[in-house]
């Protein structure tokens, strides 16, 4: 019987790059458009994988990495140079596990910028939130941290309800809290 999630195939697949990720790059685009821009942004399980592909194609955007987008590129979309141009304050993962992208130091369109030797000068500066579970059926727990690894500085709020959403008083305030303390003006 096969786990919920095959991190061997996941880890196998770590040097592709995400197909369909510039029609999601272009959506979020258009979403950014009509109601952002975010202050803080979250995703859930595969979306947090999202969210992390996206935050690494903002950090690889202030680095100048898509200067060189030929008018044909979803980088040179206006909407899309937006999005990539308003980053949040702060992120939230709950359940979460890294983008392939991470662990080979490529934004998710595959295009290396530095292999594996740059994996520190790519940690993300945006401060996190990373909601963990040892309880996770799903997801496993040492794929919460590796995600949070890819962070300067993560803070991890640990709970016991598996692969879930927060729903708990304490897990609430806590989160909410550090939304405020980070998109504080």
């Amino acid at each position: 019987e096969k786990d919920a999630l095959d991190t061997s195939d996941f880890l196998s697949r770590a040097s592709r790059p995400y197909y369909g990720w510039h029609d999601s790059l272009a959506s979020l685009a258009e979403l950014h458009a009509r109601e952002g821009p975010f202050q803080a942004m979250c995703g859930f399980s595969q979306g947090a994988v999202a969210l992390h592909n996206l935050l690494l194609e903002m950090q690889a955007e202030a680095e100048g990495a898509h200067a060189d987008a030929g008018p044909d590129s979803v980088y040179a979309q206006p909407a899309v140079r937006a999005l990539l141009r308003s980053p949040p304050a702060c992120a939230i993962f709950v359940c979460g596990f890294p983008s392939a992208a991470a662990l080979t130091a490529a934004p998710a369109s595959g295009v290396s910028t530095g292999g594996p030797a740059a994996e520190e000068a790519r940690k993300l500066r945006i401060p996190s939130l990373h909601v963990v579970s040892p309880q996770d059926g799903v997801v496993p727990y040492d794929m919460h941290v590796r995600l949070a690894e890819c962070f300067d500085a993560p803070v991890l709020l640990t709970s016991d309800r598996g692969h879930t959403m927060p729903q708990r008083a304490g897990e609430m305030a806590a989160i909410a809290e550090f939304i405020r303390k980070h998109t504080a003006a």
